[in-house]
């Protein structure tokens, strides 16, 4: 009988995609954790939705860039439904809102997504990578949830502690007035508005000859009009007043500003003021933002945005088959970007065990799984050595780098007393505990910061 042939093949993983080891799982684990808990604080739920979608439900939702990252699946027998893989959260939901008649929810959702984008490490840019949504859908007072996601972005990244940052405020209904004034076509509002998005990475300069060389998306003397606000940000205050001398009398505009001024209202009294800047560049690259939109960059780390998000008042009504819009507003927390910071960090997670049981002579297996038995009955984080083979020295400093807080000895001389010898491995102190009184003294302990 011949063998059977075998073809090496280069481990890897697939470019924009990465591996995550135990110690980054941990981390990982740690601020969904973290993510989850905010959020259930807030009133959220959760919900999942696939991870492809029909592709009709995704086309025309992310503007000129996005539609071009979606990844579609193909389609091996005809008739067979057309499928993409998911781009974002935020479409899923609107999708698994209109499909249930569902009138309000505020959920939380947190999954992996897929994007044909290209890679860059060092920004935090992947094609496959988790995203953190918390969104609410239903009607409320004005600018009530709006305020509501900008202080739960900024409770949120204070939990994380990912250092200091901003959230970027700013108001489509605001950006398309100002395009106006300054005289663009409204068919051209979105490609001069994703234009302007790209100012926290490039210089005016680039971007005016993009809008009127490369799009030819406005005149030089619109463009010029548009520098005049494009390039404002600062307190709330501040950038109002420069954008009401500027687009105050176009209808759309004051009504933008108002949302504004009230949003700056409710960010005081929320306790998130002053993380806020309003930033008139802000655009939101996505097509289905229609009012107050958001971004949280860090001040410190070389990356791009870590969340964002913003109102999208008219998607819901896409999936109806009335038409009918139910007012919604969102924002997504790039856990990829928050994992690279967080990850520097160990300290602010978990350790992978509470308790080491390590064997002092060989011969008791049986009775280190009693121990082992008791402590994982009180719910005890609690790992044995498989080897009888007694390594004491070396197993204690393994325990410790796996951040065990204890290790229960055990050996002849606890066999026959029915005992554990407990040593805390932060402090040094050992003590001989009763097998029967295990569980209570390692809670004890484990309860002693």
């Amino acid at each position: 009988m011949t063998a059977p042939t075998t073809t090496y093949v280069e481990p890897k993983a697939p470019r924009g995609t990465r591996d995550f080891d135990p110690d980054d799982m941990r981390v990982r684990e740690w601020v969904i954790s973290v993510a989850s808990s905010v959020y259930r604080r807030h009133g959220a739920v959760q919900i999942e939705t696939p991870t492809f979608e029909l592709t009709s439900v995704l086309t025309g939702k992310y503007g000129e860039e996005g539609q071009g990252l979606i990844y579609n699946i193909e389609r091996k027998v005809e008739g067979h439904e057309e499928l993409s893989l998911r781009y974002d959260l935020t479409v899923p939901f609107a999708r698994y809102i209109a499909q249930r008649g569902i009138t309000t929810m505020k959920r939380y959702q947190i999954g992996r997504v897929y994007r044909r984008d290209e890679v860059s490490v060092k920004h935090g840019r992947y094609r496959e990578f988790y995203q953190c949504d918390f969104d609410y859908a239903g009607p409320t007072d004005r600018m009530v949830a709006d305020a509501e996601c900008v202080a739960v972005m900024s409770e949120l990244l204070r939990a994380l502690g990912v250092g200091r940052f901003r959230i970027k405020v700013n108001h489509r209904g605001l950006l398309d007035a100002m395009l106006r004034v300054a005289g663009v076509k409204p068919e051209n509002f979105r490609t001069v508005s994703s234009s302007i998005d790209k100012l926290d990475k490039l210089p005016w300069a680039a971007v005016r000859e993009e809008i009127v060389m490369t799009k030819g998306a406005a005149s030089e003397e619109a463009a010029d009009a548009i520098g005049r606000f494009a390039t404002v940000h600062g307190a709330p205050a501040d950038v109002i007043a420069a954008a009401g001398a500027f687009a105050a009398g176009d209808d759309g505009g004051a009504a933008a500003l108002r949302d504004l001024e009230l949003l700056a209202k409710y960010c005081g009294l929320l306790g998130c003021a002053g993380d806020v800047e309003y930033d008139l560049s802000l655009a939101r690259g996505l097509d289905y933002y229609t009012g107050a939109v958001f971004e949280a960059v860090l001040l410190d780390e070389e990356m791009g945005s870590i969340a964002g998000g913003g109102r999208y008042d008219d998607m819901l009504g896409m999936f109806s088959r009335g038409g009918a819009s139910i007012p919604a507003v969102g924002f997504a927390l790039g856990i990829e970007r928050v994992f690279d910071i967080v990850a520097k960090k160990p300290s602010a997670t978990k350790p992978r065990i509470d308790v080491a049981v390590i064997a002092a002579t060989p011969g008791c297996t049986e009775y280190r799984m009693r121990v082992c038995s008791e402590l994982w009955g009180a719910k005890v984080s609690t790992e044995m050595c498989y080897s009888d083979k007694p390594r004491l020295k070396a197993h204690l400093a393994e325990a410790a780098k796996e951040g065990a807080r204890l290790a229960a000895i055990v050996g002849a001389d606890e066999v026959a007393k029915e005992t554990v010898t407990l040593k805390d491995l932060t402090t040094g102190a050992s003590q001989e505990v009763q097998l029967a009184a295990l569980w209570s003294t390692v809670l004890a302990v484990l309860a002693v910061k």
